[in-house]
């Protein structure tokens, strides 16, 4: 990979300051602790590593506010060079203080009963330019399903697709993740920080993360008060790709309290290389826009987000296969049956999936240990998908001549029309309340509702038109019992769908109606030994509704060279 990152900005430089906290005694990395720079409004926390990041600091020299819940409070002096870092300790404190009350509901940090795995800006940084799913590979636990070199999708404890939630700015992105060969659709320029929770804590996410929660937290707000902007350039070798991306913002817009980011990105790859031979039509056109502003503080504030990705895939051509045949032959070859030189183009088979999202979010404190969070999102998921493999079609008129020129242009216009257009339209609901009753206890609940529909065209029969309402509510309590920490949670889910299914064999139209509910739950269980030593059970029943594919689908999936039917059917 031959890559250049270089930064935009009224100063001459960005310098980044990073650093640990950890616990003086012990040297035990300390969660959540708050670090200001005293004077601005540029702060951040610890994440599960004890590591910090703070970017754009402006002056020679910073003063650190470093505070947490049961020690006492740090003032460290740090001169700022290009890439200062820097070890703070914290002493435990011995008596409480109402102060101390006053702000635990921000420190309060229980030891995860399972490992929560990220990926910060910095090493997000490393693999900008690549896709979504190369960048998920970095994550441990996190494995990959390939379907060629630029379709993949993440694999958690053996699971994928709807059996794992993908939450994208703050809600859980909804699209067609039912097909193997079905990418998530993000684009890797966009996110500052990617997680992967898994235990009790999955539950308040939704009833699909069977096996994790990957969170994608996309850029927040700027920490200047300066427009300030970076851009990545990045170059690949074996598929000529190129990517570049663009990125600007600041925290106040002509002197308002409004504050403002935006990121676009493109990337275009051609046809993958092995040491022998080119995969033809494997190539890839993508690019994504994001935008975000906002108004508020840390007590009350508002956020708006816009974002819309475009890709379209190549898909192997020797990987689309029409029958049991094609597909032993193409094993018993070992190879492409015929291979054409490099080249951009992109042709069938292949899919174009556009995907729009308007999140709207809320954060508002009651009380001193009390926060009320919301969120509401709408999406737009527009997947199609164009076959190699069509009906043979005979010309029109009686000269031979006539008949095959019809013939040829009839047949292009097939190959142009989607054999499957599926249009998917999502409304949801989350609001989340988080009570802290003292450093060593929280409670969350979550309510959430779902509205979503399906609309179907083309002649391929996987998905059918579809409506759906849903509604969900859980509670996830934590609490540390010296160096325990417990954790619990409840989860109940209904779903309602109503599906117009097309029989194939009479040629008739069906209409059903289903409701499907069920619980989760999970207890987990943390011990902390001593330093790089923790000892962790967790135990859990999981519920999922059937999806409608999984119901409904009744035709040749190329893709996975094999003949789906569902459930119903």
């Amino acid at each position: 990979m031959v890559s250049l990152l270089f930064l935009l900005s009224v100063l001459l430089g960005d310098r980044h300051l990073h650093g640990i906290v950890v616990e003086s005694a012990s040297r035990r990395p300390l969660v959540a602790v708050t670090v200001r720079v005293d004077g601005t409004r540029m702060g951040t926390f610890t994440d599960r590593q004890g590591i910090f990041h703070l970017h754009d600091i402006t002056s020679d020299t910073v003063n650190l506010f470093v505070t947490a819940i049961g020690y006492d409070t740090a003032r460290v002096r740090v001169v700022v060079t290009a890439d200062t870092r820097v070890e703070i300790r914290l002493t435990e404190r011995t008596t409480s203080t109402q102060e101390i009350t006053v702000i635990g509901d921000r420190a309060f940090a229980a030891l995860p009963t399972q490992p929560v795995a990220v990926l910060t800006t910095a090493e997000l940084d490393e693999h900008r330019g690549r896709t979504f799913s190369d960048v998920l590979q970095r994550i441990p636990g996190v494995t990959l399903l390939r379907t060629g070199p630029t379709i993949s999708k993440p694999v958690i404890r053996g699971m994928s697709g709807m059996r794992l939630v993908l939450r994208n700015d703050g809600i859980v992105q909804e699209g067609q993740q039912w097909g193997e060969e079905h990418a998530p659709e993000i684009d890797p320029f966009v996110p500052s920080r990617i997680s992967v929770v898994k235990g009790p804590a999955g539950l308040l996410y939704g009833p699909n993360a069977m096996g994790g929660v990957i969170d994608v937290e996309a850029r927040s707000r700027p920490t200047s008060s300066r427009w300030h902007g970076e851009a990545n350039v990045n170059g690949f070798l074996n598929s000529y790709q190129g990517a570049v991306s663009l990125t600007a913002g600041a925290d106040s817009i002509v002197g308002s309290p409004l504050w403002l980011t935006v990121t676009g990105g493109i990337r275009r790859a051609g046809d993958a290389a092995t040491p022998s031979y080119r995969l033809n039509n494997t190539g890839v056109e993508e690019y994504s826009f994001r935008s975000a502003f906002g108004v508020g503080n840390d007590d009350a504030n508002v956020s708006l987000a816009l974002s819309r990705f475009a890709t379209t895939l190549g898909i192997y051509r020797g990987s689309h296969f029409g029958n049991a045949e094609d597909l032993r032959r193409a094993i018993a070859a070992g190879g492409p049956l015929t291979t054409s030189p490099f080249s951009y183009d992109i042709t069938s088979p292949r899919q174009e999936i556009l995907h729009d999202m308007a999140v709207v979010r809320g954060t508002l404190r009651l009380g001193p240990s009390t926060v009320l969070k919301s969120s509401l999102g709408l999406q737009r998921n527009d997947r199609s998908e164009f076959d190699a493999h069509n009906t043979r079609i005979i010309g029109r008129g009686d000269d031979p001549v006539e008949r095959a020129r019809d013939s040829v242009e009839r047949l292009e216009r097939s190959l142009r029309t989607p054999a499957m257009n599926l249009i998917l339209e999502t409304g949801t609901l989350d609001v989340i309340a988080e009570q802290t009753w003292s450093h060593r206890q929280k409670t969350q609940v979550v309510v959430h509702g779902l509205l979503q529909t399906n609309d179907r065209t083309g002649s391929v029969y996987l998905v059918p038109d579809f409506d759906m309402n849903g509604f969900g509510a859980a509670a996830v309590h934590q609490a540390n019992v010296g160096s325990l920490s417990l954790s619990a949670g409840l989860r109940y889910d209904v779903r309602n769908l109503r599906a117009r299914v097309f029989d194939r064999r009479d040629r008739t139209s069906l209409l059903y109606d289903q409701q499907y509910s069920g619980v989760s739950g999970g207890l987990g269980a943390a011990l902390y030994l001593f330093d790089g030593l923790t000892a962790s059970a967790n135990f859990g029943a999981a519920w999922r509704p059937p999806q409608p594919n999984e119901l409904y689908g009744d035709d040749v999936h190329h893709g996975t060279a094999r003949y789906e039917v569902g459930n119903t059917l």
